[in-house]
């Protein structure tokens, strides 16, 4: 199970770039805007499983793997790894004990064959927690974690159609629920589990 533990506090895509998108130079629209920019950036998110913006979030597990895989693209580092024990106390694993490689779906968290494993408080489902950073952030100069261009070009594209027309598209016969070129950029960014 994952929880967020702090979501992006900037979006990925700013106002000011929806608007010049949509050639709008006035305020009147800017909530409207704002909650469609925010829409698109979940919808694009969910459909590609990835994560837009920086963002901490938290597996829990019901017990001990000597490797766990994490399903969050990008991960861009463990903050920590906790667990109950069995006398219900909260500790943290020793960062030397843990280290963590990049897959194509996330990442994944090994422990080190050295380290033993507590027992932990059984009736619990998250006994074991791994709290991660993770996400594609805007601006950031790391090329494993810069927002791809067919995120940015596929949330401004929803934002633009859902901004003219709150309805789907209908073509004859044809109702298509995504602009052209949507579904083709979400295809290079989907994360296949």
């Amino acid at each position: 199970m994952i929880s967020i533990v702090a979501a992006a506090a900037d979006p990925v895509v700013t106002l000011d770039e929806a608007k010049a998108r949509l050639h709008i130079d006035h305020v009147h629209d800017d909530l409207r805007i704002r909650g469609l920019i925010e829409e698109a950036t979940a919808f694009v998110a969910d459909q590609a499983s990835v994560v837009l913006g920086s963002s901490t979030l938290e597996l829990g597990l019901a017990g001990w793997s000597p490797e766990v895989a994490i399903p969050a693209k990008p991960v861009r580092t463990i903050v920590n790894v906790r667990y109950i024990d069995a006398a219900g106390i909260e500790q943290t694993v020793n960062p030397a004990n843990y280290y963590s490689l990049p897959t194509d779906q996330g990442a994944t968290l090994y422990l080190l064959s050295t380290f033993t494993r507590p027992t932990l408080r059984s009736e619990r489902k998250d006994a074991v927690r791994i709290r991660f950073q993770c996400g594609y952030a805007a601006d950031d100069e790391n090329p494993n974690f810069a927002l791809p261009p067919q995120a940015r070009t596929a949330i401004l594209l929803l934002v633009g159609s859902w901004y003219l027309t709150a309805e789907d598209h209908i073509t004859g016969t044809i109702v298509s629920e995504l602009p052209i070129g949507v579904a083709r950029l979400l295809a290079q960014l989907r994360v296949y589990r």
